[in-house]
């Protein structure tokens, strides 16, 4: 049997591999949640008064929701278009064969941007860490994730 996955988090083009093992993997959850009766097999579990069952379930629950509800309200400072920011000149000089260096931002004149870097980078470690934790927590379900 031949399967597809559809990974509708993801745009058309190149994928780093980490990234892609990250959106498949949730969206075989998604699939699981939205298609193959998730929730009449957690009903059944649930009227049977199984506390480990039911504690699936709501893990189950709580990563469909963080991936489908919190995780792209993410809001990153850069996408802040008030924020006044440098010029390409300003940001990249041309070397000498052809390729352009990447400039230092005056924090002077531009200090509310570089804030915004600095809050980008931290939040950038941050949800690369709450990603993979929530991988992790994913990947121990595995064997719940079946009709």
């Amino acid at each position: 049997m031949k399967y597809s996955l559809k990974i509708k988090t993801l745009k058309r083009g190149w994928q780093d591999r980490d990234n892609l093992i990250l959106h498949s993997a949730f969206q075989c959850l998604v699939d699981f949640v939205e298609e193959e009766m998730f929730h009449e097999i957690a009903s059944r579990t649930r009227s049977e008064d199984n506390p480990a069952e039911a504690a699936v379930y709501d893990e189950v629950l709580y990563l469909y929701n963080w991936w489908t509800q919190e995780r792209p309200a993410r809001k990153d400072p850069l996408n802040d278009k008030t924020i006044p920011r440098p010029t390409e000149k300003e940001r990249w000089e041309p070397q000498l064969d052809g390729s352009s260096l990447l400039l230092s931002v005056d924090p002077i004149k531009y200090p509310e941007y570089v804030n915004a870097l600095k809050e980008s980078r931290r939040l950038d470690d941050e949800w690369k860490d709450e990603d993979q934790r929530n991988l992790h927590r994913l990947i121990d379900l595995r064997f719940y994730l079946w009709t």
